[in-house]
């Protein structure tokens, strides 16, 4: 075997010593430094665990959460629908009322209003009928008392047609 390593160009002192040196570094790098590594790995492995459960975690809280908002938004548009479903049929019934109650006044003038333009035509008639009757009257009165000229004729006719269009 020597002739393998002598060929080969390595001395088998020095294999050992690199050998016994090697196993040195490794005994110290394991006693002191590939712990703390080791546990250093380890930590932060469980704190990237924990940060992805906290995120899962957060992931169905927020899903919650919108579940819920949407449900309240449902809630909130169901309850304003009631809502203007009343407001609509309260307004669309007080319409109704306030209508009925115009016609009802309207009516009720306009009933007012013949009637007293039904009972202004019965007055103006009657002072019509007064005033005729008194021309009538005042005419016969000239007449028996004195024979009337064909100007008291004119005069009286016309006074007459004025009061006939002026007041019926």
């Amino acid at each position: 075997m020597g002739d393998l390593f002598a060929n080969l160009g390595i001395d088998p002192k020095l294999l050992f010593a690199q050998a016994a040196n090697f196993l040195l570094v490794l005994f110290v790098l394991q006693k002191f430094v590939f712990k703390r590594v080791f546990k250093f790995l380890d930590e932060r492995q469980k704190n990237i665990q924990e940060g992805v459960n906290m995120r899962a975690s957060a992931v169905r809280e927020v899903e919650r959460a919108k579940s819920a908002r949407h449900q309240e938004l449902e809630k909130a548009k169901q309850e304003v629908d009631v809502l203007l479903s009343t407001a609509r049929s309260g307004a669309a019934q007080r319409e109704r009322e306030a209508l009925a109650g115009a016609r009802v006044l309207a009516e009720n003038m306009l009933k007012k209003a013949k009637e007293e333009a039904a009972r202004a035509e019965k007055d103006a008639l009657a002072k019509a009928q007064k005033e005729i009757q008194m021309r009538a009257l005042f005419f016969a009165e000239k007449t028996l008392s004195r024979s009337m000229t064909q100007e008291d004729e004119k005069l009286l006719l016309k006074e007459m047609k004025e009061f006939a269009q002026n007041h019926v």
